[in-house]
């Protein structure tokens, strides 16, 4: 018999052996170790032994894809969306009916709905101060901010008290004589003059005291424009309460006439008052002034005071 030589201390190579060298293996099977049989030799593992090996129990099955969309991943993100515990984010557009059911549910908002909420609201008949206004600012982008009733109250007054305040008059700066004939008819002084600065309705008065000469002159008395103002409207009264009594009024219904008293109604040098009202609808802005004549040419007529106010109405 042949003597052989066996080199017991001889290493198969690396990548050496062939899968024909292998032991055959069922189909449908994986080399392996099953669970619970110890160290030992490798196996041939059926799936279920395979999973149970891996420890994947029953959640991968056969003839099932953990990457099919269409089959189980479609369900695993429905399960995991629909979740009690489920803190993960989605994107809206992404889920299901959320948009129209976000919109059912809260509504975008219009003039419509806005103004239904500010009728549904509690009615408040009394703002104070810290009240608050909606208000869009045309400033910033028309963004909405909030306007304190403060601050209306301030801003109104501010456009509203120079149109509808009262502007009084006080003349007490020396006395104003007229001794020239009927025709020469005279300002009072400078300072008796209205600036209107506003189209609108107005209404003033003016009343003084006066001295005349002699009890046959009369004092006669209107309101004139000046500075350019025009008027739609305007009538004047004029009341002289002179010496014994009241001497009657006089009015006519257009600015720059004089209203004159009769003669012989001035009866005492002094202690003579009147009053001259009047109500206009400007047009176009100027001045308002009072001027006076005296009834006889060379029996001097003297105001020695006037006092008046003017205030818009409408």
């Amino acid at each position: 018999m042949a003597n052989f030589n066996v080199d017991v201390n001889a290493t198969i190579s690396d990548g050496s052996i062939a899968n024909a060298k292998l032991a055959d293996m069922n189909e449908a099977t994986i080399k392996g170790r099953g669970a619970g049989a110890g160290s030992g030799d490798p196996q041939d593992l059926t799936a279920s032994q395979a999973r149970t090996a891996m420890g994947l129990g029953t959640a991968a099955t056969q003839n099932s894809s953990a990457f099919d969309a269409a089959g189980s991943a479609s369900s695993a993100q429905a399960f995991a969306i629909q979740r009690a515990n489920h803190t993960g984010t989605q994107l809206a557009s992404t889920i299901s009916d959320f948009n129209s059911a976000a919109l059912a549910a809260a509504p975008a908002e219009t003039t419509t709905t806005i103004g239904a909420l500010i009728n549904g609201a509690s009615e408040k008949t009394t703002p104070v101060d810290a009240d608050m206004l909606g208000l869009m600012d045309s400033a910033a982008s028309n963004v909405l901010k909030k306007l304190s009733w403060a601050s209306l109250k301030t801003a109104l007054a501010a456009i509203f008290a120079p149109k509808y305040s009262i502007v009084e008059i006080n003349y007490t700066g020396g006395d104003q004589t007229n001794n020239s004939s009927p025709a020469a008819v005279q300002d009072v002084h400078s300072s008796t003059e209205f600036t209107i600065s506003d189209t609108g309705w107005y209404e003033g008065e003016y009343s003084g005291n006066y001295t005349s000469a002699a009890t046959g002159t009369g004092l006669g008395l209107g309101v004139y424009a000046g500075g350019g103002l025009t008027s739609g409207y305007f009538s004047q009264v004029a009341h002289v309460d002179a010496g014994t009594g009241d001497k009657g009024a006089q009015a006519f219904s257009a600015v720059g006439n004089i209203l004159a008293a009769a003669s012989s109604r001035t009866t005492s040098a002094g202690g003579n008052h009147f009053v001259v009202k009047f109500k206009i609808k400007v047009t176009a802005t100027g001045t308002l002034r009072l001027r006076f004549i005296n009834e006889v040419a060379g029996s001097a007529v003297t105001i020695t005071a006037v006092r008046g106010f003017l205030q818009r109405n409408e």
